[in-house]
């Protein structure tokens, strides 16, 4: 999949990003289907197979159900993205001060 990222860099035009695209989708492709067979190794019991990669499912997909949500209450918050992803990252001031507020406690001036 690293090899993948570095096609644009190589090829920067829309072909470049597009094979870019099936390169790293067959490799991810081929990284789930040994992973969901290890897993399947690992399991406790073999009666609750699908009950087990269901669980593990969820846990895989909740968050990217969750975070376009949590984003768009962010830049909605923020009123812009920069501002969202700076005060998260702490790099906006305001939220250095607000992160080094909370590092050194309610007692300490």
């Amino acid at each position: 999949m690293a090899g993948g990222l570095l096609i644009p860099l190589a090829w920067p035009t829309l072909t470049g990003y597009l094979v870019m695209t099936v390169v790293i989708a067959l490799a991810f492709g081929c990284f789930e289907s040994v992973d969901t067979a290890l897993i399947t190794q690992v399991l406790p019991r073999s009666s609750s197979y699908a009950q087990d990669i269901g669980v593990l499912d969820i846990a895989s997909i909740a968050p990217q159900i969750l975070a376009p949500a949590v984003s768009g209450a962010l830049v909605v918050g923020t009123g812009s993205y920069a501002r969202a992803v700076s005060h998260r990252c702490g790099l906006h001031p305001a939220g250095r001060t607000q992160r080094a507020a909370r590092t050194r406690g309610p007692l300490t001036k």
